[in-house]
């Protein structure tokens, strides 16, 4: 934190610190992480699910190139519905329960897909047993990955190596302390 030691009319300014240079992430970086370790993981529970489930049953390994297919529209999907929600950053406070934030957003995903396929007349070719292993396994790889994600973030910002929100203060001294230990900069993510 910087504090500009500028006496104007007895104010204080706190200036914004320049991160383009001091090894701090961008939040958009992040968030780009987030999206692709997100697809990536959906991808990988289409190709295990569809992989364990038609080698159990069926004896054979199934045609994994329309599990990863089916895995590579849904991450798509999926990252575009938390797009249009306005929710392309996933920054989640460790403590949080993962399950309520995810179960909304992989419901309507999962809802969304299968309206598709069933209008598009392509779903005759997924097994039942095989999209509702599906579902639990990207639904619980997604939750592992978003505890893990929020754990790290929650790390990273407090040791200032992510900065989530930039800010500019104006004010007294005293509040300008009553705000900074209010808000805790290095655990908010807070760039004053």
């Amino acid at each position: 934190m910087t504090i500009e030691r500028t006496m104007t009319h007895h104010f204080h300014s706190v200036r914004l610190r320049d991160t383009s240079h001091s090894g701090t992430l961008h939040p958009l970086v992040v968030s780009i992480g987030v999206i692709l370790a997100e697809s990536a993981a959906i991808i990988a529970a289409a190709l295990l699910s569809g992989y364990g489930y038609h080698m159990t049953v069926y004896g054979n390994p199934g045609p994994t190139q329309e599990f990863a297919a089916f895995g590579a529209v849904f991450a798509v999907a999926f990252a575009g519905l938390r797009l249009i929600r306005g929710e392309p950053t996933a920054f989640w406070s460790a403590e949080e329960d993962w399950a309520r934030g995810l179960a909304p957003e992989w419901n309507q995903c999962c809802v969304a897909i299968l309206a598709l396929a069933f209008f598009a007349k392509a779903s005759d070719g997924y097994s039942r047993g095989w999209l509702l292993l599906f579902y639990a396994i990207g639904f619980l790889a997604l939750g592992v990955l978003r505890h893990r994600f929020s754990t790290a973030l929650a790390r990273a910002v407090s040791e200032g190596r992510v900065a989530l929100r930039q800010m500019m203060v104006i004010g007294r001294p005293e509040d300008l302390v009553a705000f900074t230990m209010r808000h805790r900069p290095s655990e908010s993510g807070l760039r004053i």
